[in-house]
Parts: structure tokens; sequence; C-alpha cells
């Protein structure tokens, strides 16, 4: 089977049948759970690595010499910033997509730089200009335009949108590890893990993220503000920080060294009033969950962030699906399981047992409190989730 003809496949008619999981209303309250802490992450965050690049084909009916190319849609900057990038081409952009694409290491890695941002940052104040911005010094890293904001993102309409304030993290190797490895003896492997993790996702242009998304404002006189925001950057730089503590006579009395993480502005935009909530024991949950594995494949990662982004829309009405929100399967799949909806190699029935087997982590965790499989439109299966809303 050709790969066109792969991706042009539909799923078959038939309902999947869950076989342990019956659904309830989310009324009902897991037992035995506690309550534990929650932190944010931004929903346009979230939104970002949400994004699938479901060939345009199996997306629109019309014929390909009809459809206009992703770069052929991009800003003239986007456009320059992709086409000063070595390693990387119009091609590549078009058959990768916007959005951000990362491993199920990379998904690990987003939650504790989540978290860690919700944990060193100042989290109460939303007014304040320290909103989650981090626990670094102003000083210890100058951007070049010696503002503090990522003035790619103009307000000149050649470019794209207004400026966006940066987030910046002091931190040990030790620290993310403990993070990366709840539950864990960390060591230097497991500190190297994570470096070169950084250090990827800094450096390799291939790791950069096609980040588009509009952000809107609504005024006291009821009109609107609409931002578009668009680039092709790295998540995150990557510095050493080496901090010497001397006695008065020169010698040596402590000495740490530390990395310093500047993220990309998504980490925090709009995170004052659009974000998802998520336990910080969710790492460890997931472990659990898992049989004790630290290997989880990105789709549970991605239906985990899938459904705690359907879970705010709840919270704040602007969903008429409430704490049941419904998917056709084969959009579900190509939004949690992209990896195998693109590979030849895997049928749809090998994709279903993968998005099966995240479901049923989302329930033991508490996320979910259960699902069902129904028939809609064209007899194509539907899901439908029923999410706890005191997750």
């Amino acid at each position: 089977m050709s790969k066109q003809d792969r991706t042009n496949r539909k799923v078959k008619a038939q309902p999947i049948v869950p076989e342990k999981s019956e659904f309830m209303l989310p009324s009902a309250k897991p037992q035995g759970r506690v309550k534990t802490g929650n932190f944010k992450m931004a929903a346009t965050l979230a939104e970002q690595a949400l994004k699938d690049n479901r060939p345009r084909a199996a997306k629109k009916a019309q014929a390909l010499s009809n459809q206009t190319s992703l770069f052929s849609e991009l800003k003239p900057l986007t456009q320059r910033q992709i086409a000063a990038t070595k390693g990387v081409s119009t091609d590549w952009i078009n058959e990768r997509g916007d959005g951000i694409k990362l491993t199920p290491g990379e998904e690990k890695l987003l939650i504790c730089l989540s978290k860690l941002l919700h944990q060193k940052s100042q989290n109460l104040d939303k007014l304040s200009d320290d909103y989650y911005t981090g626990n670094a010094d102003p000083n210890a890293v100058v951007p070049e335009n010696n503002t503090g904001k990522d003035l790619r993102f103009s307000k000149d309409p050649d470019l794209q949108g207004e400026p966006r304030k940066t987030a910046t993290l002091v931190l040990t190797l030790y620290e993310i590890a403990k993070e990366y490895r709840p539950n864990s003896n960390i060591g230097g492997r497991d500190m190297r893990i994570v470096l070169d993790m950084l250090l990827e996702l800094a450096n390799n242009p291939e790791k950069r993220a096609l980040i588009r998304y509009k952000r809107e404002q609504r005024n006291t006189d009821n009109t609107r503000n609409i931002s578009e925001i668009e680039g092709f950057e790295p998540l995150l730089n990557v510095y050493n920080h080496k901090n010497t503590k001397l006695s008065s006579e020169g010698v040596i009395i402590n000495q740490t060294t530390e990395v310093i993480i500047r993220l990309n502005p998504v980490f925090r935009d709009q995170i004052e009033s659009k974000y998802i909530s998520l336990p910080e024991d969710l790492l460890s949950r997931i472990v659990m969950a898992n049989g004790g594995s630290h290997k989880i494949p990105e789709s549970t990662f991605r239906l985990i962030r899938y459904l705690a982004h359907a879970k705010a829309n709840a919270a704040s009405g602007v969903t008429k699906f409430g704490y049941n929100p419904e998917i056709y399967a084969e959009n579900l799949f190509w939004k949690v399981a992209e990896n195998y909806m693109r590979d030849p190699t895997r049928t749809f029935s090998y994709t279903q047992k993968v998005v099966e087997r995240a479901i049923k982590i989302a329930t033991d965790i508490g996320l979910l409190l259960g699902h069902k499989v129904t028939l809609g439109a064209n007899n194509m299966p539907k899901y439908t989730f029923g999410i706890n809303p005191d997750w």
C-alpha cells in the first residue's frame, strides 16, 4: 500500500468497543485519589503541541494541483526565517506542518519545564509584569534587543503580531532530571539525558517549531483586537551558568553549575487567562499507570493534553459539550497518534490499540471517568469522553 493510499484511508465504520471501561457522567468521583496541587500550562502551548499535519488531500476534497502549499501561506518574514535555516527546506515544512512536534522524551520534558516555570515564577499576581517569567536575574541573560521581549513579533504588518515577553529559568540539571524521572534515584546518566534533549531542542534546526496562532483581546467598548503570531523558532535557548562564591581571601567556598533556559514566549503567552491545569504529580501518575515503566508513547501525553484542554474549555463554558467532549475516531487518531497514522506499515486496528491504551492510562490517573464509542454520521465511530471535573 502506498503512502498516499494509506493517508487517504478511512477508519472502518465499526464501533470500537472498550473492553474494561464503562462510560459514566462526570458526577461520579474516583475513589482513593489524594488531591494534589496543580500547575498551569499555557493553553497556547498546549494547542500548538496538539496540532496535526494530516495530509491536505484528506482534509479537503479537492485535487492536489488546486491546493496552496503551507509555505506559500506563511508571512514574508517567516519564509525568510525558514530559508535562512540550514538543514530545512520548503518541502520539509510542507510535509511536517505547523505546530510543535515532539518525541516521547520531549513530551515529558515539556511537562517538566511547564511545572518548573510554575514553581520558580511569581504566579499569584496576574497583572504584574513578572507573572510566569521564571527565576532568572534579569541581567543573567540579556536578549539582543535588551528589552526581555522577543521582538521578532512586531506590529509591522509585514512581520508578525506584537512583542511577547519571554520566561527564563535558572536550574541545575539535577532539578530537571528529578522532575523528568519522578520517584527515581537520579544519576549522571539521567542528567546527561535531559541536557542532550535541551541542546537538541535549542540547536537542531529540525526541532524548530512553526508557530502560528491568533490572540484575541476584548475591549470594554465590545471591540476586539486580533494579533496574528507567526514564526519559525526554537522552543528554547540554553546557556551555561557557573556560580562561584569566594571568601574575602579569594578561596572558593561554593561552586554550582546550572543551565539558563530561555523559553519560547509560547510557554507563557496569555497564561493569565488561557491555561490548562495539570496535577503536580502527573508524571508519577502516568508512570504508575504505565506499569512503572518510564517508556511512555507520545500518544499518551497528547491525549492527556487534549482532554485537559477540553476540561479547561468546559470549565470556562466555551464548549457545548461540557465535560463530555465528542470527537470522531479518525480525527482523534490524527490528533493524538499522528505518527502511527502516517506510518504505512501500521494498520488502523493497531492505531486503535495505541489510542485505547492511552485512554486506559488517562482513566487510571483519574482524568477520565470513562468513555464510550458510538456510530455517528456515515456510520463513522465517534468517541465520547467523561472527564472528571475535579481532576
